[in-house]
């Protein structure tokens, strides 16, 4: 029963972040999240608290304003003191020139009594350094900018 529980929440949780709600992920974080996201472009990077963990939310918004996740598989294991958590998806997204593109990608992510301590993103890093790139020379600046790390 606690697995099922926890993917329901996993399955909120991306929905949350879809939707631009990230009030209700960083609620269900620790103050010193640790959060990584693969790969040398705006994107990339590790975060080691919920601040700038908001900002990279923030950011993510920025540059794929309409972008949704569809989530094939989450796995659980673990008890509730030190839970894990891996979640298979394509992220959807539609450019400001209109072109939609989808890529994929691995979130795993540690929970301690249903706080999450760490969220690693292993994305297609190819797929989103062409993905910042193209952002760019559709004049979004923000998608050649630095890292936003902690």
């Amino acid at each position: 029963m606690y697995h099922f529980i926890v993917k329901q929440i996993t399955r909120k949780s991306f929905e949350h972040v879809s939707k631009g709600n990230f009030d209700a992920v960083i609620q269900g974080c620790t103050p010193h999240i640790r959060h990584t996201f693969r790969g040398e472009h705006a994107l990339g990077g590790e975060r080691n608290d919920v601040q700038s963990f908001r900002r990279w939310l923030e950011r993510v918004a920025r540059l794929s304003p309409k972008f949704t996740f569809e989530l094939h598989d989450i796995f659980v294991s673990g008890a509730p003191w030190n839970t894990r958590i891996m979640v298979r998806w394509t992220k959807h997204d539609t450019q400001p020139d209109g072109q939609v593109i989808s890529s994929w990608g691995n979130h795993y992510i540690v929970l301690k009594w249903f706080r999450t301590v760490s969220i690693d993103v292993y994305p297609d890093t190819a797929g989103m350094i062409a993905e910042m790139q193209q952002l760019a020379v559709t004049g979004v600046a923000e998608a050649i900018a630095e890292p936003i790390t902690s």
